[in-house]
């Protein structure tokens, strides 16, 4: 008939709608998630070459372990500063 709807169709395309929106939401919160532990193995990366330049000899390799520890710091605090924070 042309003027039978489907009263159950209707409702499925609604929760089909809606669950596209919160799959999307679901995404961005992975990544936000994801993010959040790059910025943690940035950091404990930090403290493992600080720790490796106490234990170098050479004058110029420390410098060179130091500056690739503070780089990193660098990328963490504006990765960090990059992500969202919610209450």
């Amino acid at each position: 008939m042309a003027g039978y709807q489907n009263e159950g169709a209707v409702e499925a395309e609604q929760l089909r709608g809606r669950a596209e929106e919160l799959a999307t939401e679901a995404r961005a919160a992975n990544q936000n998630g994801d993010n959040y532990l790059l910025s943690t193995v940035l950091f404990a990366s930090v403290l493992f070459f600080a720790g490796v330049t106490t234990k170098v000899l050479s004058a110029r390799n420390r410098l060179i372990l130091l500056g690739v520890s503070i780089a990193t710091l660098a990328v963490g605090v504006v990765v960090v500063l990059s992500l969202p924070i919610e209450v």
